[in-house]
């Protein structure tokens, strides 16, 4: 599970999670990640919850993923 402080947001972001199938809706141990974000703003002296919110992902740098050569087996 993510849970990150966004600075451009200045709010708290986290993963929502969702039931894997309907039938274990409010059973919350079948809960997991849904690949969309929540995020929690400080506003008026209390946290208000806002729903699928959209994370600023960090800038990639120039270098490309390093992955061994398959023939060095």
């Amino acid at each position: 599970m993510m849970l990150n402080y966004d600075e451009m947001l200045k709010s708290i972001v986290f993963d929502h999670l969702a039931p894997s199938e309907s039938r274990y809706t409010g059973q919350y141990e079948f809960y997991g990640p849904d690949f969309s974000f929540d995020g929690l703003i400080f506003k008026e002296n209390q946290w208000v919850l806002v729903e699928d919110v959209k994370p600023n992902r960090p800038a990639r740098s120039g270098k490309k993923d390093r992955r061994p050569s398959s023939n060095k087996l």
